[in-house]
C-alpha cells in the first residue's frame, strides 16, 4: 500500500506481509487532499494542497516496477479536494476540487472536469464541462456497473459543496461516453458524504455534511440512487 501527502514530501509503502512501512523517496510536492489512482503499473497523485495552502496544478507519478518518483503532467485546473476515478479504459476522470484564493476558497475551474490519458505523451488531459455549468467539492465520485457487473464507464457525481460553508448541494451528475449529463436530485443536500455501488447497479449515499435544525452539521441518513443501469 502507498501512503502519500498529508503535508510531508516522503512516500511510504506498507508491506502488509511484514507489518512495515519503507520510506520509497521525495513525491516531488507537498500535498494534502489529493487524490491517489492506480493506473496500470504506476500512481498518478493529482492536485492537492501544500503546507503553505498553495493548490498545486501538478502530478507526480509513482512507478511501481522501479518504486520511483517522478513529476507527471500539468493538469488543465489547480485542484483540491476533488474526486478521481479509474475508468475502464484506463484512463482517470478528475472531478470538482476548489483553488484557494487569499483566504477565502473558490471553486476550481468549476464548471469543468478534465480525465487524464496515460497513452497521450503530447496532450494527457482533455477538459469535460459540466453539465450544470456549476462545480462543487467534497462531493461523491461512483463508477457505475452494467448488466454484467463490471464498471461501465458512467460515473454518477452526487452532492458536494459550492461555498466555503454550509453550502451544499442536492445535484448529481452522469458520466458517460465522455459527457455529463444532469442527473436526479438527492433526497438530502450533502458533502463529505460515502457513496458506494451495490451489486444490482444501484448506489448507496450515506452521512456527510447537510442542514441540520437551523444549521448545518453531520447527517445521519442515507439514500439510494436507482437509476437504471446500462445494457
Amino acid at each position: 500500500m502507498l501512503v502519500t501527502g498529508g503535508g510531508d514530501k516522503t512516500g511510504d509503502l506498507y508491506d502488509p506481509v511484514a507489518k512495515t512501512f519503507k520510506d520509497v523517496g521525495d513525491i516531488q510536492k507537498e500535498r494534502t487532499n489529493h487524490t491517489s489512482t492506480l493506473v496500470g503499473t504506476r500512481v498518478l497523485l493529482a492536485g492537492g494542497a501544500d503546507n503553505a495552502g498553495k493548490v498545486n496544478q501538478t502530478t507526480t507519478i509513482y512507478d511501481i516496477a522501479t518504486a520511483k518518483f517522478s513529476s507527471g503532467p500539468t493538469m488543465l485546473s489547480k485542484r483540491e479536494h476533488h474526486t478521481a476515478t479509474l475508468l475502464p479504459n484506463g484512463k482517470v476522470l478528475l472531478a470538482g476540487g476548489r483553488i484557494e484564493s487569499g483566504k477565502n476558497y473558490v471553486l476550481a475551474l468549476s464548471p469543468l472536469a478534465e480525465i487524464y490519458d496515460p497513452a497521450n505523451a503530447t496532450t494527457p488531459f482533455a477538459g469535460v464541462p459540466f453539465a450544470s455549468g456549476t462545480g462543487r467539492y467534497a462531493h461523491g465520485a461512483t463508477a457505475l456497473i452494467g448488466a454484467t457487473g463490471l464498471p461501465d464507464g458512467r460515473v454518477l457525481v452526487t452532492g458536494g459543496s459550492n461555498v466555503t460553508t454550509c453550502g451544499q448541494t442536492g445535484t448529481s451528475e452522469l458520466f458517460a461516453v465522455n459527457a455529463f449529463t444532469a442527473g436526479a436530485s438527492l433526497v438530502a443536500s450533502r458533502s463529505d458524504h460515502a457513496a458506494a455501488v451495490l451489486k444490482d447497479g444501484r448506489v448507496l449515499i450515506t452521512g456527510g455534511t447537510g442542514v441540520v435544525g437551523a444549521g448545518c452539521g453531520p447527517l445521519n441518513s442515507a439514500e439510494i440512487w436507482n437509476g437504471a443501469p446500462s445494457p
